[in-house]
């Protein structure tokens, strides 16, 4: 009884000189913020399944999504829009920042109504807007001043009727509406004939403009002759893997290189007002979340005990680390280091691995995940790390 007494009091004594410094120097704070790591790019998260990173935050990406073909087709819009939006939520997008206006609906009445009801509203300063337009296009004026410009032929919109159509969204219009969006960031791309002039009225800063063709050329549907096809069909997120800069995020303008490269039939075209900060629109890595230990907490043997107001926590005895990890791929494996030291490599499911070493002192536990990614040998890897105090 005494033994077990002396223990519990040497433990006491223990716990009150590592928090000491904490709560003379800080106060006590029993919730610190949960830093985790994607390699070498911060995000903040409380949640194993929330992706949140200085290149990618989905709290501040909304999109917009057009989808309108003629009225004497089967469907009356381009089923490609489907693929549009389930590569953005493949790609940790919140289905709920994604709008489509789709076939009989996208008539120019509703499409600017969602534009302003809607992606105005939700994205402000510090948002990335990022806008999707699959239709049929008229062509501008070809002669000096080249009036009136080219446009999109919306729901309705009746051929030969040019801008005089209430259904026509002339780029010009488009221009406007952008202009009383507050998003920091704007991506536009326009899958249609003709688009290519779109870009005069549309660039401005803080934006990227992408355009299936120039000005004066048709657009196609065939597989590899459009740019809906080249752009966001699953070569480009899952077989093209962002191969451009592969480091783990697809950018407005790489999606434009690969576009470029594989439309066959006509010319995209791209406005950047600043190609040396691009606009990310998909984050390919996997996701991380180190689930036990958690911070600020005591464990004994295995148990967790109590929230501590420390910036570490507490292992008294041995722990089972346990990690959440989740990637469209799949996962490939996850390492377990102890200060940088491989320990276990886990290949399956639970992720986990029981850290029994004896040892007294700080220590940094690491997990690294591997996704599935084949690209020349190289996958995209996250990561996340926690600080703490182990004892016995």
């Amino acid at each position: 009884m005494y033994k077990k007494l002396i223990i519990l009091g040497l433990l006491l004594i223990l716990i009150v000189q590592i928090l000491a410094p904490s709560i003379v120097g800080k106060g006590i704070n029993a919730v610190s913020v949960v830093t985790k790591k994607i390699v070498n790019k911060k995000m903040y998260s409380d949640s194993p399944s929330l992706l949140v990173s200085s290149e990618f935050e989905p709290d501040n990406y909304w999109a917009l999504i057009i989808s309108v073909d003629y009225k004497d087709k089967s469907l009356p819009y381009y089923p490609k829009y489907a693929k549009v939006k389930d590569n953005l939520i493949s790609n940790y997008w919140y289905e709920d920042h994604i709008k489509t206006v789709i076939g009989k609906k996208a008539t120019k009445k509703n499409v600017k109504a969602a534009f302003y009801d809607w992606l105005v509203k939700n994205a402000g300063e510090g948002s990335t807007a990022f806008i999707y337009f699959m239709a049929h296009g008229y062509k501008r004026n070809p002669l000096p001043p080249y009036w009136p410009p080219g446009g999109l032929s919306l729901w309705g919109y009746k051929d030969g009727n040019g801008c005089l159509d209430e259904n026509a969204l002339q780029y010009d219009v488009l221009g406007d509406w952008l202009d009383d969006l507050r998003a920091s960031n704007i991506v536009v791309i326009i899958s249609s004939c003709y688009s290519g002039d779109a870009i005069r009225y549309l660039k401005g800063e803080g934006r990227v403009v992408i355009t299936s063709a120039k000005w004066d050329e048709m657009s196609y549907s065939e597989v590899s002759g459009s740019l809906p096809d080249a752009i966001f069909k699953a070569d480009n997120f899952y077989g093209n893997q962002g191969k451009g800069k592969r480091d783990g995020f697809v950018s407005a303008e790489e999606i434009y290189t690969y576009c470029e490269y594989h439309t066959r039939k006509s010319h995209p075209q791209i406005w950047d007002s600043n190609p040396e900060n691009e606009i990310v629109l998909a984050c390919l890595k996997p996701l991380v979340n180190i689930i036990t230990p958690e911070t600020n907490r005591l464990y004994v043997f295995d148990r967790e005990i109590m929230t501590i107001p420390a910036s570490e926590s507490i292992i008294i005895g041995s722990i089972t680390i346990t990690v959440s990890a989740d990637d469209p791929e799949g996962i490939r494996n996850v390492e377990f280091y102890i200060d940088n030291e491989l320990k276990y490599n886990a290949t399956k499911e639970p992720y986990s691995w029981r850290w029994s070493e004896l040892s007294v002192g700080y220590h940094t536990i690491k997990v690294v995940v591997y996704d599935n990614t084949q690209i020349d040998y190289y996958a995209y890897s996250s990561e996340d790390t926690i600080r703490i105090f182990k004892y016995f």
